[in-house]
């Protein structure tokens, strides 16, 4: 599903599950995707991370997944894969296509794909291919049967939908021995939003405790943090405000989240200042420029400049981290091959301000 790679955040939730009775399903929620769906078991979490081809960046992905036999043929291997996955669609994206040609693009993409890994002998038969809805927001179905050599080998099932500026792919993956659909359908009919997509309306930035201005139309996700990152976050989730200009090389972005009790305690917001900004230039394999101390309402922070090619090409980036309360704010500017603007910077940082000040610590 290679449309799904045009984002800068992903979440992927695997369920590689076995045949169950109805009765063991349990309803699951995924706060950071805003979604719940059933399933037959309780889902273990992984999280892996790529590099995108063609310099597109970095993928992360966010798996929770449980394997077992099936109950209903014991003699055979039987297994079913039910998938959800969670995109965030780049502003670029938006643009350029819309809701109905992105799903088209993904479906294309599958089916190629599954072609291209399976080789030359493999053919495939499309058994559905239609425009669906969930709720207001538009969608498509798609079943495809895999046959390699002649014998089929593989069933692919799969509900795709844009939801603001979120892609959902839900993905059953079925065993030829397997003809009962009636799990299927409960897994795709479970599956519904937990609220309404969040779309980063800059009017609602105080209740998340501050306000900023920022250059251009506001993407909001949440998602996990990552690598150095995820541990010295606590492996928190985050709430990330995105501004992506000048086809996506140039990011402006506001992160927030809330440590523990005991972190604070334990650790101190200089020492958390220090790991979180040692992490943040590790984990893009960066070379820090500069790091100093500063103060945002009298609570304690640093800026960092540093630099780093990770996607293959050199990004700059000057970087701010607040510790107010329990809370972290990062306040960032990200910008691939040119310098970034002086100017623009300053009325970016200057900008940001606390609208519910905590006491500082």
């Amino acid at each position: 599903m290679r449309a799904f790679l045009t984002t800068l955040v992903a979440l992927v939730l695997l369920f590689d599950i076995a045949i169950a009775s109805a009765d063991d399903w349990k309803e699951f929620k995924a706060s950071e995707g805003n979604f719940k769906v059933l399933v037959p078991a309780e889902p273990e979490f992984e999280f892996t991370q790529m590099l995108l081809p063609d310099e597109m960046g970095r993928l992360d992905q966010y798996a929770y997944s449980s394997l077992g036999k099936s109950e209903a043929v014991k003699e055979l291997p039987l297994f079913t894969s039910y998938q959800v996955v969670f995109s965030h669609l780049t502003a670029l994206r938006l643009k350029t296509a819309k809701p109905d040609q992105i799903l088209i693009d993904d479906r294309d993409e599958s089916i190629q794909s599954t072609k291209a890994e399976r080789g030359q002998d493999t053919k495939l038969e499309v058994v559905k291919d239609r425009a669906i809805v969930l709720a207001k927001y538009p969608g498509r179905e798609l079943e495809f049967k895999v046959y390699e050599n002649g014998k089929l080998t593989l069933i692919w099932r799969s509900r795709t939908y844009v939801v603001e500026n979120r892609l959902y792919g839900l993905l059953v993956i079925k065993d030829p021995n397997d003809d009962n659909d009636k799990f299927t359908q409960k897994f795709f009919d479970s599956f519904s939003l937990l609220g309404p997509a969040p779309t980063g309306d800059p009017t609602k930035l105080a209740s998340y405790g501050f306000n900023v201005k920022l250059p251009g139309e506001v993407i909001h996700t949440v998602a996990r943090c990552t690598n150095g990152t995820a541990k010295a976050l606590e492996n928190a989730r985050l709430n990330v405000f995105l501004v992506e200009l000048d086809l996506d090389t140039l990011n402006y972005t506001v992160m927030l989240h809330d440590f523990s009790d005991e972190r604070i305690k334990s650790k101190g917001t200089d020492e958390i200042l220090t790991e979180v900004g040692k992490a943040l230039v590790k984990d893009v394999r960066g070379t820090l420029q500069s790091e100093t101390k500063l103060a945002l309402s009298g609570h304690p922070g640093r800026e960092l400049n540093f630099t780093s090619k990770l996607s293959g090409k050199l990004t700059t980036y000057q970087w701010r981290i607040y510790v107010v309360g329990n809370r972290l704010y990062q306040v960032g500017i990200a910008r691939e091959e040119k310098p970034i603007n002086a100017v623009a910077a300053k009325k970016f940082f200057d900008s940001f301000e606390l609208v519910k000040d905590l006491p500082a610590k």
